[in-house]
C-alpha cells in the first residue's frame, strides 16, 4: 500500500513498529521466564533496543517524508523545512563550488527562477541517524519534518526521556558494543525495554498526528 494515503501512512508505520516491538516483547518475555541472572542476554537486550530506537527513527521520518511529497503539492503550500528539503541536495552541492558559473550554482539557480508555484515529489534530503540515534539527532531529524522534538512531552518527560535514550539506550548500546563488560540485571532490561516499547509507540503516534493534521502545510 502507497504511504500517500494517510492510512497508507499508518500501516507501514504499523508494519515497520509491529516485528521491532515482537522482538523486543519476545525478548522481555526470555527474560521474565530466566530462574537465574542471564548477564550476557540482558547486554544483548540492550544492544537490540537502541538498534530499533535507531532503526524505527530513521525508517519512520522516512515514511512521513515521501507521504508529504506524495501529496502532489506546490512549494509554496509547504512548510518551509519541505521547501528547504526540495531544494537541500541543490543547496549542499552549490556551496562546495567556488565560482557562480559551476554547473551546481546554474542548476540552483534555475530551481529558484522556477519559483515556488511548482510541484516537487520527492525530497532531496536523506535521514541520517549515523549510529548515534541520541537526543541531539532526535532534536535534528524531528526538527526537519516540522515534528516536536520533544514528541509531544512536557518539558519534565521529556527531561527524563532524553537522559534514557542518551545514557541507557545510546551510551550503554556503546560501552555493550565496545566491549565493555559492565553488568545488566533483568529488572534493568526489563525497565529499559519496557519504556523503549512506549517510546516506539509515542514517536508513532505523533508522525500519524502531524499527517492528520497535515502540519506539513504552510500555515
Amino acid at each position: 500500500m502507497s504511504v500517500q494515503s494517510l492510512e497508507g501512512l499508518q500501516a507501514a508505520l504499523e508494519r515497520d513498529l509491529s516485528w521491532r516491538k515482537k522482538e523486543l516483547s519476545g525478548l522481555r518475555i526470555s527474560a521474565m521466564r530466566s530462574a537465574t541472572e542471564r548477564n550476557y542476554l540482558f547486554r544483548a537486550g540492550l544492544v537490540l533496543i537502541c538498534a530499533h530506537w535507531e532503526g524505527f527513527l530513521k525508517k519512520a521520518v522516512e515514511k512521513y517524508v515521501a507521504h508529504v511529497f506524495a501529496q502532489g503539492l506546490r512549494l509554496h503550500d509547504l512548510a518551509p523545512v519541505f521547501v528547504a528539503q526540495a531544494l537541500f541536495s541543490d543547496v549542499r552541492r552549490a556551496s562546495e563550488a567556488e565560482f557562480p558559473g559551476s554547473e551546481t550554482h546554474v542548476r540552483l539557480a534555475k530551481r529558484i527562477q522556477q519559483g515556488l508555484d511548482v510541484v516537487c515529489s520527492r525530497s532531496e534530503w536523506v535521514a541520517k541517524t549515523e549510529g548515534n540515534p541520541g537526543s541531539t539527532l532526535v532534536a535534528r531529524l524531528l526538527g526537519s519534518v516540522g515534528i516536536d522534538a520533544e514528541i509531544g512531552l512536557d518539558a519534565a518527560g521529556w527531561s527524563t526521556t532524553r537522559v534514557f535514550i542518551d545514557e541507557q539506550v545510546v551510551a550503554d548500546r556503546h560501552k555493550v558494543a565496545h566491549g565493555d563488560g559492565f553488568p545488566v540485571s533483568k529488572e534493568q532490561f526489563l525497565e529499559r525495554s519496557g519504556r523503549m516499547l512506549d517510546l516506539l509507540d509515542r514517536l508513532s503516534s505523533e508522525i500519524i498526528r502531524a499527517a492528520e493534521t497535515k502540519a506539513y502545510r504552510l500555515s
